[in-house]
């Protein structure tokens, strides 16, 4: 489990390195991410899903949960504000899957043991070996 902007992957990523290093399987981040306008929410810097789709990409072996509030905030710096939900989870290849709706205030996923990697054209047998080895070599066993 990371918290909140421990799972930021612009630098310094010292805790993403560190859990890196340690290739999980599976990731949980609760975030407080809040905007000033509802409007805000959902948008560049204001989705729990994206941020969590980063961390996935860069970890590259871990599903990874962005698990966010949602309502009015009441504390803080910046008020008023809301949180905006927008929670859910990437595969190691960072696609994203988005609660529906957004601000639900509570959210099931069936998150499965596998995921996709693109490869790009594969033109044959020797072709998707060479490929498929390279490419699924970036990503640890999820065993």
């Amino acid at each position: 489990m990371l918290v909140c902007a421990d799972a930021f992957t612009y630098p310094p990523h010292q805790a993403l390195d560190t859990l890196k290093s340690l290739q999980p399987d599976f990731v949980i981040v609760p975030w407080g991410i809040t905007a000033s306008q509802s409007s805000e929410c959902g948008t560049e810097g204001f989705n729990a899903t994206d941020f969590a789709a980063e961390a996935a990409s860069y970890l590259k072996s871990a599903f990874v949960v962005g698990a966010n509030a949602v309502g009015t905030n009441s504390y803080g710096k910046y008020l008023p504000s809301v949180y905006c939900g927008t929670s859910g989870y990437a595969t190691p290849t960072g696609q994203k899957i988005e609660a529906n709706p957004p601000t639900a205030e509570l959210a099931f996923f069936k998150i499965s043991k596998t995921f996709d990697v693109q490869t790009g054209p594969i033109w044959d047998n020797q072709d998707a070996q060479k490929k498929c080895s390279t490419i699924c070599a970036d990503y640890v066993s999820m065993g």
